[in-house]
């Protein structure tokens, strides 16, 4: 199980749950792009938008 380590995206319930059942998860930083694909996708047309060359 992965999540991210931002204080509002857990709650004690779901850290009692993981610990009651043994599951290990996988702590990433917040707001890690690696969870959020769409951090990618703008990185990547923000590069495409700066190496455009505009129109006089």
């Amino acid at each position: 199980f992965q999540q991210d380590n931002d204080p509002k995206h857990r709650c004690k319930v779901a850290e009692e749950f993981f610990t009651k059942k043994r599951i290990c998860h996988l702590d990433w930083p917040p707001s890690s792009p690696d969870l959020n694909i769409i951090e990618y996708a703008w990185d990547q047309l923000d590069h495409l938008v700066h190496a455009h060359k505009a129109l006089p």
